[in-house]
């Protein structure tokens, strides 16, 4: 069935539309070239939407955001989780950085959007940084399941740190893979991991 046209569409129709070309605009814009380098008329012009219907749905730029990265970090969370989570148990630890590797060479690959934002945030308080950190909180928290299903004997304090180890081994690869080359370096951060889980067993 072909899609209606745009001015048959109801107004609710509509206003999601522009919604969704704003996002996408904004999400691809600011992962690209920064969140502070780019400015709303940018975003508008490329959405190829008035500048009312912006602030119909977001408030601010910092709204606009807040709420790209809170639906990159669902969409992104969900893709890792799918990733990881096809194949045994015993393998998700190790099947992480195989993950890694695949989405470092991707062609559009600018390293995490969450790191970059953190650190164009001003305000540790404000809503981006807390998307952001509630990111890596949330990356922690699959990482410790995986690893306590491949290691069920590890004791709470040792999965504790190696989760925590092995978080940060992961930001710091895909940094890495970001800023100078994405060959090899994620069987690098999973040589480094695997180092972690045997130091606590």
């Amino acid at each position: 069935m072909p899609a209606a046209r745009s001015k048959s569409l109801s107004p609710k129709a509509r206003n999601r539309g522009a919604r969704e070309k704003l996002l996408a605009a904004a999400g691809e814009l600011f992962y690209k070239h920064g969140v502070n380098a780019v400015g709303i008329d940018r975003v508008i012009a490329k959405a190829g939407v008035a500048k009312m219907s912006l602030y119909h749905h977001f408030e601010s730029k910092d709204d606009l955001v807040a709420e790209w990265l809170q639906e990159k970090h669902t969409a992104w969370m969900a893709w890792l989780v799918e990733r990881v989570e096809r194949v045994p148990v015993n393998d998700r630890p190790r099947e992480l950085f195989a993950a890694m590797d695949e989405w470092f060479h991707t062609p559009d690959f600018k390293g995490c959007a969450f790191i970059n934002a953190a650190a164009e945030a001003k305000d540790p308080r404000s809503k981006t940084f807390q998307i952001c950190t509630g990111h890596t909180s949330d990356l922690h928290d699959a990482i410790k399941g995986w690893i306590a299903a491949a290691h069920p004997a590890l004791a709470a304090d040792a999965l504790a740190r190696a989760a925590q180890d092995i978080t940060m081994i992961v930001a710091g690869a895909i940094t890495w893979a970001w800023m100078y080359a994405p060959d090899g370096v994620a069987e690098r951060a999973r040589q480094s991991a695997e180092l972690v889980l045997r130091a606590t067993r």
